[in-house]
């Protein structure tokens, strides 16, 4: 995968049931209030265990802080994929933080 691009990511991020027939491909951008709008919906729909989720990173250059969040959760999502999933519902619910660069601030808090 590319990252306004920053090449190095090959492969989604997916989420949910390994299993499941269906996968909903999601570009997202963690400053965007319509993408942490949609975030209730997505849930809904992964909660019913048939899909899964494909993220694939799409960052506005109008939202500064969405690049490095993306980043962030690139890095987390290999190391840790709970943590990276846990830091994707943080980073919509909680965007504000994302200002300014503290997407790292969100993952220690």
């Amino acid at each position: 995968m590319t990252i306004n691009g920053t090449p190095g990511w090959t492969a989604p991020a997916v989420y949910g049931n390994p299993f499941a027939s269906v996968t909903i491909t999601e570009y997202a951008d963690f400053q965007c209030s319509y993408c942490s709008e949609a975030q209730n919906v997505v849930d809904q729909v992964l909660n019913k265990g048939q899909v899964n989720l494909a993220l694939k990173h799409l960052p506005l250059e109008c939202h500064t802080d969405a690049l490095p969040a993306a980043k962030c959760f690139e890095v987390l999502y290999r190391r840790n994929p709970a943590v990276a999933w846990s830091f994707y519902k943080l980073a919509f619910t909680e965007q504000s933080f994302l200002k300014g660069g503290n997407a790292l601030y969100l993952i220690i808090s």
